[in-house]
């Protein structure tokens, strides 16, 4: 069995000798597999995806919140089954985070979270239990 990443991340960075950029410019994309011959056109503007009749399928989106830059890429769910069908491809998602209070000083606690799911190419979905647990600072 092989394991292909779901997307590929690009990175320019502003610090480079040419001085071509001003900042760092990133994009994440559906990895060249899930997209190659999808039938898909890129918006000539935007990092988004359409399909022949010209709805949406694949959106790439940035933006700013008090605690940082967020992205997130974006895809409709019927036009992705139907390509890990087309490719015999199954799916593995997993998610590993935490969540904190916004503070100035050192978080006293937070909670961290996981959970792995699965979806084959005939429709299956296997969905994980998700597990958290308390974390507390020792300072």
């Amino acid at each position: 069995m092989t394991a292909i990443p779901t997307d590929q991340t690009y990175q320019w960075s502003g610090q480079e000798a040419d001085c071509s950029l001003d900042a760092t410019v990133c994009v994440t994309l559906l990895n060249d597999p899930l997209l190659r011959n999808a039938g898909l056109r890129r918006d000539p503007d935007r990092p988004s995806w359409h399909d022949a009749d010209g709805r949406l399928q694949v959106q790439y989106l940035t933006w700013v919140r008090r605690s940082g830059k967020a992205s997130t890429l974006l895809v409709c769910r019927e036009w992705l089954e139907q390509q890990l069908q087309r490719l015999g491809y199954d799916l593995v998602q997993g998610m590993r985070g935490e969540r904190q209070t916004l503070v100035t000083e050192h978080p006293r606690s937070w909670r961290e979270f996981s959970q792995i799911s699965g979806h084959s190419a005939q429709g299956r979905r296997t969905a994980g239990t998700t597990i958290t647990a308390l974390k507390e600072s020792f300072r």
